[in-house]
């Protein structure tokens, strides 16, 4: 499949054709465990143990070593009877040879920390590792061309940096990076915060002169400030909630609670402070929650005229 043109190219394909898995190309990914564990010893291999310490970073030197060792042991067959554990690798065999594979192998497996083989959404698709959709897109500029230089003899350094091929250094300083979205304790908080905020609301909006809330008599008129965040004192408080309701010029028309802690709604009857019926038009409700914020609601509402015609006197 593509995994062998050399490119970070996976795919969306699980399987080609009916039986044959390619698992995107199989670009698999091998994170290693820098550890220091005990294991059979594969320097002296006299089938005593000793500790072993896998290496730090190193551009997966070590591992792909150990990688061309199972390259070696599964090109084995079953070669006689009298051995018959032995096929494909998977063996018990005391040989002398193929006990340190083996165990080599089975060293590195217990060193991998994770592995994953990547696939592409498959509402994504690209043939070259440049067009990979990024957020990041550097530009190095230089005046020679990418080239192999050597001396002027021809002859190369006894110890080159990357292989007589030019190498560059740069560095980012805090005055030419802007960081911008840092998932961080303060910043989590915050965003929770105000998805508490965001889902408090007043239901209807707008009002047309009923709601499903009212109840009590024809009389009543009512509307409900829902999604009030609970719990969020410290322990004993009994107070959580304040409510503010204005007209769009700034008027306080009414004040609502505080609301008990595990209030999750509160009523208003649309009436003023003064226990007069409020006049139809916009409103503007400002709920106060201590500790997290404050949400403002803009809220329509039209009000309807008493009948007394429909009571009996």
């Amino acid at each position: 499949y593509n995994g062998r043109d050399m490119k970070w190219n996976p795919t969306s394909e699980i399987m080609e054709g009916t039986g044959d898995y390619v698992f995107g190309g199989r670009h698999f990914v091998y994170v290693m465990n820098a550890t220091n564990q005990l294991f059979y010893d594969l320097q002296t291999k006299k089938g005593d143990y000793r500790y072993y310490r896998t290496p730090s970073y190193d551009a997966g030197k070590w591992a792909m070593s150990f990688l061309k060792k199972t390259d070696k042991l599964m090109s084995v067959r079953q070669e006689n009877t009298s051995n018959a554990n032995l096929y494909n690798g998977l063996t018990r065999s005391t040989s002398e040879v193929l006990n340190p594979l083996r165990d080599s192998i089975a060293f590195l497996y217990a060193s991998v920390a994770w592995v994953n083989i990547p696939l592409v959404d498959s509402r994504f698709a690209f043939d070259d590792p440049r067009n990979i959709p990024c957020d990041v897109t550097v530009n190095i500029d230089i005046r020679a061309p990418y080239n192999r230089f050597l001396s002027q003899n021809g002859t190369k350094i006894a110890r080159p940096v990357n292989n007589n091929m030019p190498a560059y250094q740069f560095v980012i300083n805090a005055s030419d990076a802007v960081l911008e979205n840092l998932a961080t304790k303060e910043g989590a908080t915050q965003s929770y915060k105000d998805s508490l905020l965001s889902q408090i609301n007043v239901v209807p909006n707008p009002y047309y002169s009923y709601s499903q809330y009212e109840t009590a008599s024809q009389l009543e008129t009512k509307v409900r400030i829902v999604n009030l965040p609970t719990g969020i004192n410290a322990a004993g408080a009994k107070e959580c909630c304040t409510i503010h309701i204005y007209t769009v010029d700034g008027t306080l028309v009414r004040t609502l609670g505080p609301t008990p802690v595990n209030a999750t709604t509160y009523d208003w009857d649309l009436h003023n402070q003064t226990g007069i019926p409020i006049a139809g038009g916009v409103y503007l409700i400002h709920v106060s929650v201590p500790g997290v914020g404050e949400r403002v609601v803009k809220w329509f509402g039209t009000m309807r005229p008493v009948d007394l015609n429909s009571f009996g006197f």
